[in-house]
Order: structure tokens, then C-alpha cells, then sequence
């Protein structure tokens, strides 16, 4: 069975394009919807960031636009064994 938990919460202040290195391409980058590719505070590649400091997250879906005054929620997906209550006669 699948399960999240609540990680984290943000605001979009503004959407920009940057060059992706990969691709050598602009892309948009805000928000978060999807799957992160990369989170940066201060060009710096970071895994966190504390609360109320900007950073810039770059989506692996390149479609996604977000505006200024999107909430971005941010979960993790984990799998939960089910559990059973059934108990067979005989056992």
C-alpha cells in the first residue's frame, strides 16, 4: 500500500529560466510538482533549505508552469506493508 508524508511547504515568488547544463537548453524552473531534478540556494546545489529562504527547484516535467502565489506541497512516497486481521480456523 502506498503512503506520504508531508515535507515541506513553499510559495512561488516568481518563475525564470535557466540554461540546463545537461541539455544546454532554457528551461523553467519554480515550483514543485512532480519529481525535483534540482534544488539551488545561491547557485549552489543544496539538499535543504530553511524556512522562509529563497531557492530555485528545477522540475524534471519542463511542461510545468507555475505563477507567482502557487503553493507547492512537497510529500515523500513510501510503500506500507498491509496488515491482515484474518485468522483461518485451524492455524
Amino acid at each position: 500500500m502506498d503512503a506520504e508524508e508531508f515535507t515541506g511547504e513553499a510559495s512561488v515568488l516568481q518563475e525564470f529560466m535557466v540554461t540546463d547544463e545537461r541539455s544546454k537548453k532554457k528551461v523553467p524552473v519554480a515550483g514543485c510538482s512532480g519529481t525535483l531534478v534540482s534544488m539551488k540556494h545561491l547557485k549552489e546545489e543544496v539538499n535543504t533549505i530553511k524556512k522562509d529562504t529563497e531557492c530555485g527547484l528545477m522540475l524534471e516535467d519542463s511542461t510545468i508552469r507555475l505563477r507567482p502565489g502557487d503553493k507547492i506541497i512537497c510529500t515523500r512516497r513510501f510503500k506500507v506493508p498491509q496488515k491482515t486481521t484474518w485468522t483461518p480456523p485451524g492455524f
